[in-house]
């Protein structure tokens, strides 16, 4: 948890500087390094890049399958109505991204 405030921290201090700086060009871009599969987290770099400079940030990422999102989605209480594409297609299992709508079975139910 410290590690995360410590990062937080260095990420505010470069925003405020940007604030301050707001003629400075500003650009970043993600590096990845490692994805765990038994975790689902990917990991990499954030860099960004100012006129005069280059910051870089770890950056952890947890991917969820549709498997996953659906399980817990229910837990919570919804059903799950409909999954497309993130790109606006159909849902396919080669799919990047998704979208997920869902109703709370409460409202289903008329409670």
């Amino acid at each position: 948890m410290l590690r995360v405030r410590q990062q937080l921290g260095n990420l505010s201090a470069w925003l405020r500087r940007s604030v301050r700086n707001p003629g400075q060009a500003r650009a970043w871009h993600k590096t990845f390094a490692q994805f765990d599969p038994k975790t689902g987290v990917m990991r990499g770099v954030k860099h960004f890049h100012t006129e005069t400079e280059l910051e870089t940030y770890p950056l952890e990422l947890r991917i969820y399958t549709f498997t996953e999102v659906k399980t817990l989605l229910e837990q919570a209480g919804f059903q799950v109505e409909s999954v497309v594409s993130h790109a606006g297609g159909i849902f396919k299992d080669d799919s990047p991204r998704f979208i997920v709508v869902a109703l709370k079975k409460a409202i289903l139910n008329g409670s």
